[in-house]
């Protein structure tokens, strides 16, 4: 985790760990859309946490 201007940053393996899912599958919804993230080097992104909160109202709202 890194915190900017505080707020909390997390690595695509951070996230993949939190939700539980592989990394390939965060790349989907980074690539998607469905998960915002910021691009700090060619192959790296971070996602606030922020965004990982509406990524997960998102997906559970299609749930019911």
């Amino acid at each position: 985790m890194i915190e900017l201007d505080n707020k909390k940053y997390f690595t695509v393996k951070e996230v993949a760990e939190k939700l539980n899912v592989t990394i390939g599958r965060i790349a989907q919804l980074r690539r998607s859309g469905k998960l915002k993230s910021i691009k700090v080097s060619e192959r790296k992104y971070l996602i606030s946490e922020e965004a990982i909160k509406q990524y997960i109202l998102f997906a559970a709202y299609w749930l019911f």
